[in-house]
């Protein structure tokens, strides 16, 4: 059997795929079919379906061993796919997918989304009041505030504001733009949210970064380091832990460019 001489996985269900992956998860019965299966596999169309983030690190893992070229040039790249998790509420799978790339990537798409879902519970919130804030800031910030008032919302609603927390600090350690400050998320949605909204969702995001910014200020040169870094091996298709466990840095450094939670702030991390 071999899937490169069949289309065989375009016509497959996806829970027919999905029961697929459990013939070669935890252990690949299968070589030559493994290697097939994941040369042509939908992963964005999986990844958008369920939340199964240990059998997700372990194909993204073997798509870059197997030399998958890189799933960004897909039909829905994986660079994307992001703010689908978030819209499904599966947190959990972007841990593992930012083990593959660096950064995640906003699609206009998403953006017109974020708006649809937020204005249908804030109608002040309209296309006017969005082009207003747009001549003052650039479309990508503000995405990213969507983004924060969208997961502060939708959580609250669902009661998973955890699992959202901690995706918000993997989002936020990744990427190398500096933290959104309390006067921004004010400037372009004052009179959309009240007063006392506001600060709620700024809370939020706070406490899920671990940095309150009054105003917005440039991150730090070891925030910095760690995205260049994360940048290279993306480049270089390496999956990133591994690329970071050959380099041989303090386990501190490595812990910190892996976006783990807790790591050392001690002199030999100092830059």
């Amino acid at each position: 059997m071999s899937f490169s001489n069949l289309p065989l996985l375009y016509v497959l269900k996806i829970r027919a795929v999905d029961k697929f992956i459990n013939c070669f998860y935890p252990e690949i019965t299968d070589p030559a079919i493994f290697k097939d299966f994941i040369m042509y596999f939908d992963f964005t169309e999986w990844i958008s379906t369920y939340e199964k983030p240990e059998i997700l690190e372990y194909l993204l893992f073997y798509s870059r061993h197997y030399g998958r070229v890189d799933l960004k040039q897909d039909v829905f790249p994986i660079d994307e796919i992001i703010d689908p998790c978030i819209f499904n509420r599966y947190f959990l799978n972007i841990g593992p997918i930012l083990k593959y790339i660096n950064v995640p990537r906003f699609s206009e798409d998403d953006y017109n989304l974020y708006f649809i879902k937020i204005s249908s519970t804030r109608p002040n919130l309209t296309e006017e009041r969005l082009h207003k804030a747009e001549k003052r800031m650039k479309r990508g910030r503000i995405h990213q505030m969507l983004q924060i008032i969208w997961m502060h919302i939708d959580c609250r609603q669902h009661h998973c504001t955890e699992a959202a927390s901690d995706a918000l600090r993997l989002i936020w350690c990744s990427i190398p733009d500096a933290y959104i400050s309390f006067k921004e998320i004010k400037r372009a949605f004052r009179g959309i949210f009240r007063a006392e909204e506001l600060k709620n969702i700024y809370d939020f995001y706070a406490e899920a970064v671990g940095e309150f910014s009054e105003s917005v200020q440039p991150r730090s040169l070891q925030h910095l380091c760690r995205s260049i870094i994360r940048s290279t091996l993306r480049e270089n298709q390496i999956w990133i832990p591994e690329g970071l466990r050959q380099t041989c840095l303090p386990k501190a450094i490595e812990s910190f460019l892996n976006l783990e939670k807790v790591f050392c702030t001690s002199n030999e991390f100092a830059l």
